[in-house]
Parts: C-alpha cells; sequence; structure tokens
C-alpha cells in the first residue's frame, strides 16, 4: 500500500529534483541530462532535470511511488514515471482562464486514491464576466478526469478589463547607465516579457541620477502575483542604484 505520510517526505526530495519551468520540447523526456551538486550550509542537494516542458509547471503530487501528476499553468495535467522519465498526458482537466494571473494551480492526490481515484484541483475559472478562483474534484481514471465538479467557486470576479500601472522611481549611477541599459537589453528584458499579465514597461530618465520605470498590467491581480519576481530583478539591478525603489500603483480609472 502506497504510504502517504511517506509521500510528504518524497514530495519535497522530488522538488528539488524537478525542474519545473525548463524551456524546451513539450514534454518529452529530458536526454542526456546531468545532474548538478549545491553544497550549503551543513547538506549538499542533487539537482536532476528529470523532464522538459514547453509551460510553467505550478504543482505536484504523487498517486504512487513512482508516480507524479504535476499541473501545468495554461490548464494541462500531466503523469510523470520518475523511473523512466516518460511523460502522458491526463484528458479532461477543467477549463481555465488564462489571461494575467489566470491558470491551472494546485493539485493534491485523495488519501483514499487507491480506492477511490480522486484528485482535487485549484484554477481561475472564466464566467461571463471575468474570472474567478475555483477548487474542483474528479476522478483519474485511464489517464482521464471524470466526474469533474466544482466544489467551491469564489465570489470575488476579476474583471478582464481593469488595466492597472505601477510607477517605480529610483536613483541611479550615472557613471554606469550605459552598463545597466545592456544589461536590461541582454537579460532583463526576456525575464520581464515572460512574466503574465505584464504589458508594457518604460523607463525614464526624470532627472541627473534619477529614474522612473512605468509599468502597465492587464490587472492588479496579475501586479500582486509577480511582486517576488519583480522584486528579484530589481535585486539584479541593485548595484546599479544609488536609492532604494519607492513603488505607487493603482488601477486605471480614465484613458485616452
Amino acid at each position: 500500500m502506497f504510504n502517504r505520510t511517506a509521500s510528504c517526505v518524497q514530495k519535497i526530495f522530488w522538488i528539488i529534483l524537478f525542474v519545473s519551468s525548463l524551456l524546451a520540447c513539450d514534454g518529452t523526456p529530458s536526454q542526456g541530462a546531468k545532474s548538478k551538486v549545491f553544497v550549503s550550509e551543513g547538506m549538499r542537494l542533487y539537482l536532476e532535470e528529470l523532464v522538459r516542458t514547453d509551460d510553467v509547471v505550478w504543482a505536484m503530487d504523487f498517486i504512487d511511488s513512482n508516480t507524479m501528476i504535476f499541473t501545468e499553468r495554461k490548464g494541462q495535467l500531466k503523469l510523470l514515471d520518475i523511473k523512466t522519465n516518460e511523460v502522458r498526458r491526463i484528458n479532461g482537466g477543467p477549463v481555465v482562464f488564462q489571461g494575467g494571473s489566470g491558470g491551472l494551480f494546485d493539485i493534491l492526490v485523495d488519501p483514499g486514491f487507491e480506492t477511490n481515484g480522486l484528485i482535487y484541483l485549484t484554477y481561475i475559472k472564466p464566467i461571463d464576466d471575468g474570472s474567478t478562483t475555483a477548487v474542483a474534484r474528479g476522478k483519474l481514471q485511464d489517464d482521464e478526469i471524470v466526474d469533474l465538479t466544482d466544489l467551491f467557486i469564489a465570489n470575488n470576479v476579476a474583471k478582464e478589463d481593469t488595466m492597472y500601472i505601477r510607477v517605480t522611481t529610483y536613483g541611479f549611477d550615472e557613471g554606469r547607465i550605459d552598463e545597466a541599459l545592456e544589461k536590461m537589453d541582454t537579460t532583463v528584458r526576456d525575464e520581464l516579457k515572460a512574466i503574465a499579465g505584464l504589458e508594457s514597461v518604460q523607463e525614464c530618465r526624470i532627472g541627473d541620477g534619477q529614474g522612473m520605470i512605468i509599468s502597465s498590467w492587464d490587472s492588479g491581480a496579475s501586479a500582486e502575483a509577480a511582486q517576488p519576481k519583480i522584486q528579484e530583478i530589481l535585486g539584479s539591478m541593485a548595484e546599479y542604484m544609488t536609492s532604494p525603489p519607492e513603488v505607487k500603483g493603482g488601477d486605471v480609472i480614465w484613458t485616452m
């Protein structure tokens, strides 16, 4: 019998090994993948690439000791055999709203999965006037989800047409402006393009050593969801700054 408690430990272990946002072909096993070793205080972590996917892997769980089930943000469910690296698509998942911070998110395998085959999902559900969060339950049967039912649908509706603007001001080192712009062109640009819901970014010089970034988002929810990544990007540019960024933002209430 599959031990669900042991699975929790196993899940943590495989999170280290499973590379969730690699860019390549659609769910094909990686060829010639190499393990990487990261030395941390008191431990050594081994990172091994198991599979590549062209989407963002969001969540994972185990249906047995050898089979991982995982979600991709655009709405696809997949199974991964961790011994052979074989990936199989699962049909019958929920229809998800993909704009902004939408998508297919968490997955949980029922403790009684061996007998009932049930899994639980959270996702952003498209509705007539926007989108909202939903929790669904379905049965995994022959690589297909059957009897999919929404157990909960939030009553807070995200409107699709509410644009959000964020303005960031900061001081920068005038002597290193060319170096900073080169880094933005070669590295930061691609990182920003990959952020869901971010529609445009303009950077302005508003005075000697003073800069302003104006970013346009499809919603405030998208801007909030992206903050960990935005903070990471700003942190990578900190060496060129002479003062910490100050951020203000809000929904657009009028436009021309």
